[in-house]
C-alpha cells in the first residue's frame, strides 16, 4: 500500500527501468561513494581458514592474490557442493521470450503481471508467474516485448517441458503473418532451470562462524524475502546499525581523512620544531638536542623490522578450502 501513487496513480506495482539488474548496480555505486572497494574480473578460488577450521581469515582470488577478511558473504554459485543441505533444493523453471506484440489489449505500454494457477489442461503442476515488459521499461527495443515465465519444476523436468502447454496457449511460434491469429508471435526464446538451495558453510563438521551464504533467486517474483534476508545478514555483521538509511545530500557528506593512521603534530611538537628552526649557529647544543628529538620521533613513528607484524603464509598456519566446482570432492588442504 505504501507504493500507491508513488510514481503513478494506475498501479502500486513498481518495476526498475532496465530490469532488476539495476538494483545491485545502484547499491554498488552508493557503496563505492562511501568507501566500498571492488576487485573486478576476479572470483573466489579458495578460502583461507584458521587452524581450528571454524573461521575464514581470507579469500584466494582467481588471479592468485589474497584478500583478508573479518566476515565473508558468498553467493550460492561460489560455494562448494558439499555445503548444500540435503533435501533443501527447489528446482526453478524459467522461460524468457521476446514477442512482437503485447498480451493485453488497449494500452500496451503498461507492465503486465499474470498469475496462472495449476492446470491439468495446460500441464501445469505449480503456479506460473508471468511478467511482460514493454519497450518503455528499456528492457527491449521499440515494438518488442520481453516475457518472463517462472514456476517450480517437479522432479527436475526441463523448463521448456514445464511451460510448453502455457506457451502454446498464449503465444504463436509461427513466423508467418496470420491475421486470424491474435496471439503474439515469439521472436526469440530461452529456457533454463536453476536450483534454489539452502547451504550451510562447514569444513570437516565445523561450521564457519563468519561465513554467510546469501540465497539465490527462487520461484517468487517479489523482492520482499530477499530484502528481509539482506537485512538479517546486515544485522548479524553490523548489529545495532541502521539498515539502508536514506542517502544524504552531497553537501551533507563529511569525508574523513583518507589515511586515518597518519599522526598529526601536537602543539608541543610544533613548538619544538619552531624552536629548532629559530636556533642560531652559536646555539649548537640546542640544535643538537632538537635533531636528537626529531630522530627519536621518527624512530617511534616508523616501526623497525622487529616491531612489524609477521606475515604468516597460508601454507604455514592457515588451511585453504578449494571452492572450484568440479566433478571431484572438494579438497581441503591443511598443514
Amino acid at each position: 500500500l505504501k507504493s500507491i501513487g508513488r510514481y503513478s496513480n494506475d498501479t502500486p506495482f513498481l518495476w526498475p527501468v532496465y530490469g532488476c539488474g539495476e538494483l545491485p548496480q545502484a547499491f554498488c555505486r552508493l557503496s563505492a561513494v562511501f568507501g566500498g572497494v571492488y576487485i573486478l574480473n576476479r572470483h573466489a578460488r579458495a578460502l583461507l581458514l584458521n587452524s581450528d577450521k571454524n573461521r575464514c581469515t581470507g579469500v584466494v582470488c582467481s588471479g592468485g592474490g589474497q584478500v583478508k577478511c573479518q566476515w565473508l558473504v558468498l553467493g550460492t554459485a561460489s560455494c562448494p557442493q558439499s555445503w548444500t543441505v540435503p533435501d533443501s533444493s527447489q528446482n526453478v523453471a524459467r522461460g524468457i521470450l521476446v514477442t512482437d506484440r503485447s498480451l493485453q489489449k488497449g494500452d500496451d505500454n503498461q507492465l503486465l503481471l499474470l498469475t496462472i494457477p495449476p492446470s491439468d489442461e495446460l500441464g501445469l503442476q505449480h503456479v506460473v508467474h508471468l511478467i511482460e515488459l514493454p519497450s518503455p521499461s528499456n528492457a527491449c527495443p521499440n515494438g518488442c516485448y520481453v516475457v518472463h515465465l517462472t514456476t517450480v519444476s517437479k522432479n527436475g523436468a526441463p523448463a521448456q517441458e514445464c511451460l510448453s502447454g502455457l506457451v502454446t496457449k498464449l503465444f504463436s511460434n509461427s513466423s508467418a503473418e496470420n491475421e486470424d491469429d491474435e496471439r503474439p508471435s515469439i521472436l526469440w526464446s530461452f529456457y533454463f532451470n536453476h536450483l534454489s538451495s539452502t547451504l550451510e558453510p562447514a569444513v570437516d563438521g565445523n561450521r564457519l562462524e563468519n561465513v554467510i551464504v546469501a540465497p539465490g533467486p527462487d520461484a517468487n517474483i517479489g523482492l520482499e524475502a530477499s530484502v528481509k534476508r539482506a537485512e538479517a545478514i546486515f544485522e548479524s555483521i553490523c548489529p545495532g546499525e541502521e539498515f539502508l538509511p536514506p542517502a544524504p545530500e552531497p553537501e551533507d557528506i563529511i569525508y574523513e581523512s583518507s589515511n586515518p593512521g597518519t599522526e598529526v603534530d601536537t602543539p608541543d611538537t610544533a613548538t619544538s620544531e619552531e624552536a629548532c628552526s629559530e636556533g642560531t649557529a652559536s646555539d649548537i647544543s640546542a640544535d643538537a638536542a632538537c635533531a636528537e628529538d626529531q630522530t627519536e620521533s621518527e624512530a617511534v613513528s616508523k616501526p623497525t623490522d622487529e616491531n612489524e607484524p609477521e606475515e604468516v603464509s597460508p601454507a604455514n598456519d592457515d588451511s585453504t578450502l578449494d571452492t572450484e566446482q568440479g566433478g571431484e570432492d572438494q579438497e581441503v588442504r591443511s598443514s
